[in-house]
């Protein structure tokens, strides 16, 4: 039984499919790849030679989920065009509406609690998510990452603020380029978005608390559970610290993904990338304990294009035994294995 159906071969979505595989079949020809090395480089975007070669190149589109290969051929495209890597952007996700929903109560906030805190371990989609919403309004938003260099340095969190904000070339200390971050801040008022937060410890939780207080610019704070309880509780004065900060924050902060994905975002997530069906749900129920434990979404990456690979390679559509077996191999291969000395011991 296919676990997923079929497009409608509409004129529209054709049309898009056969441009995508016209670029990129021009882009093999420039570059001389043959299709066993082309699909090598590229597998997870393209799958295997076959998949390249009989159903793509050859235009057959009737069997194929459209929409998905669409997608799939769309971040190659900008992958080749921009040379980096292109994470999508899933707006269904459960995740994503429920940070928009915060985003937009922030953004109507007149009084001090002008600081969203998101607080979700690697692999939810925070990044993501954060560069999306900034993109889709730079005029009232900005985004910042926090780098190491950050941690417990107010000059080099005031040179990087000042930085994003383009205040001009960046001054000598904190002082001046906090007072630079501030005139900025207050001639026009943003949504700054503060990646990786944890990285700037309690020195930037304090230089957030002194922006809202001196502007009507809000502030969303990104950072990993662990991380984010190591510097709230690192000092006495570093837990009073973070209360100070905390009282500046939205209440209640937006932490239900810190214990990982729900099966609701693996769901959405399956329907988006893979086109699965009514099977999703019983998937995810399978799959979703295993991402909480090993890096989420970023494992369901890695294993859907393990899985998809396979499924093309043998010319049938993914279904979900394939996945849930792709998303095991994973974790087994990512979980430290117990020597036989101390197994016998333990038993």
């Amino acid at each position: 039984m296919r676990e997923h159906t079929t497009s409608p071969e509409t004129p529209d979505l054709t049309e898009t499919l056969t441009k995508l595989v016209d670029r990129l079949e021009r882009y093999q020809t420039q570059t001389r790849l043959s299709d066993k090395r082309f699909c090598g480089r590229y597998r997870q975007h393209i799958g295997s030679p076959k998949t390249w070669r009989d159903r793509l190149l050859a235009r057959k589109f009737k069997d194929l989920h459209l929409p998905k290969w669409i997608g799939r051929l769309t971040q190659l495209t900008a992958i080749l065009d921009g040379g980096s890597q292109v994470k999508a952007y899933y707006p269904e996700l459960p995740f994503v509406r429920k940070f928009e929903a915060r985003l937009a109560l922030l953004e109507g906030q007149t009084n001090d609690r002008r600081c969203l805190g998101v607080i979700a371990p690697t692999g939810i989609g925070k990044s993501v998510t954060a560069r999306a919403l900034v993109d889709a309004d730079r005029k009232t938003r900005a985004y910042a990452r926090a780098l190491p260099t950050w941690k417990e340095n107010p000059g080099k969190i005031c040179e990087g603020i000042c930085r994003v904000l383009d205040c001009g070339e960046p001054n000598t200390g904190a002082g001046k380029n906090l007072d630079a971050a501030i005139s900025a801040l207050q001639t026009n008022p943003i949504t700054l978005f503060l990646d990786e937060a944890h990285d700037g410890g309690i020195a930037l939780m304090k230089i957030v608390r002194s922006l809202i207080d001196s502007t009507p610019s809000r502030f969303v704070y990104l950072a990993y559970p662990t991380d984010f309880d190591r510097v709230r509780n690192a000092t006495t004065g570093g837990l009073y610290e973070s209360h100070q900060f905390l009282g500046r924050c939205l209440k209640p902060i937006f932490d239900e993904y810190r214990e990982g994905l729900q099966a609701e975002d693996v769901v959405a997530y399956l329907h988006a990338t893979c086109g699965f069906n009514g099977d999703a749900r019983a998937i995810a129920s399978q799959i979703t304990p295993l991402l909480c434990r090993h890096y989420n979404l970023r494992l369901l990456d890695d294993a859907i294009a393990e899985a998809q690979f396979q499924a093309d390679d043998e010319d049938r559509d993914l279904d979900g035994a394939t996945l849930i077996k792709a998303v095991e191999d994973l974790v087994g291969k990512l979980t430290p294995k117990t020597p036989a000395s101390k197994r016998s011991e333990q038993g």
